[in-house]
């Protein structure tokens, strides 16, 4: 199979996760699956396949954490258009990842 399915996009690989986490912004549970499914289990950034289960777990394979796309001080919301999920790589080792 392929990436590009038949009626389903690509992913975005060029999207832009400004500043680092920020221990304020916190995406409750629903936030995060409907980023999560909007995004088809896939990191926004590298779209390699994520876990469910492994949200901020490093070492496993398909471990992912939320991720804001505008910070909180810069007019950010804890709102699920806010959210991205990104894979442990494509965080590049900041935020609260679990060891």
């Amino acid at each position: 199979m392929t990436d590009a399915t038949v009626g389903q996009q690509a992913p975005d690989h060029s999207i832009s996760i400004h500043g680092v986490w920020q221990s304020g912004v916190r995406f409750d549970y629903n936030v995060k699956n409907a980023a999560y499914v909007r995004q088809h289990g896939r990191c926004a950034k590298c779209g390699k396949y994520l876990n469910m289960v492994f949200e901020d777990r490093r070492g496993y394979e398909g471990a992912w954490t939320a991720h804001d796309l505008v910070p909180l001080d810069e007019g950010g919301s804890n709102k699920a258009h806010n959210c991205v999920i990104l894979c442990t790589t494509s965080l590049g080792g900041r935020g609260p990842i679990a060891t």
